[in-house]
């Protein structure tokens, strides 16, 4: 589990200090039960830490629109980047997003353009499903394999059902980048 923080397995016995023993299942059990806590790993964590780009990664972790669309994410990637290593260009890219684009449930798109190009080059407004998309084409275009990422932020934890509950409004969209070493990290 990446970022494993904890974890709760009660099959485990310490058996000296560092060293445990997983006991054998019993006849007709077909697994272990275990609780963990983890937490991803964000860009922000591998801050001054060296970091490396994967060799080999299938090749939809790098697509990029055809024609023009496709052009303009690279030159803007470019310009964006700058040097540095893949952690100090991945930041920049993210701040471009940051600073320069407006988080809105409402766009327009009067001109019906490309809704990913409306929104980075033109009305500069969108949901979090633009904003990853955004981030996900830019990283692939600084030669950085990523992807992006629907679930959920937030939640209601009722302890007395045992369950979270999420509302739509928790919905959510982010980029993952793939670097070697840490596998998929949060940008």
């Amino acid at each position: 589990l990446q970022g494993l923080e904890a974890a709760k397995v009660e099959q485990v016995t310490e058996v000296d200090r560092g060293m445990h023993l997983l006991q054998g299942l019993e006849e007709g059990e077909d697994g272990y039960r275990y609780d963990s806590r983890s937490r991803p790993t964000l860009l922000d964590d591998l801050v001054g830490m060296e970091v490396s780009i994967p060799g080999e990664v299938p090749s939809r972790l790098m697509e990029m629109p055809d024609g023009a669309l496709g052009f303009r994410l690279a030159d803007l990637a470019r310009v964006v980047q700058g040097e540095g290593s893949p952690v100090e260009r991945l930041l920049r890219i993210r701040n471009h997003l940051r600073t320069t684009l407006d988080y809105s449930l409402v766009t327009e798109n009067p001109n019906d353009r490309d809704p990913l190009e409306n929104f980075l080059f033109y009305e500069q407004r969108g949901h979090c499903e633009f904003f990853a998309t955004a981030g996900a084409l830019l990283a692939r275009a600084a030669g950085v394999p990523s992807r992006v990422c629907y679930g959920w932020t937030g939640g209601t934890y009722y302890e007395t059902s045992g369950y979270f509950v999420f509302r739509t409004n928790e919905a959510h969209a982010w980029t993952e980048v793939l670097l070697e070493g840490w596998g998929w990290v949060v940008l």
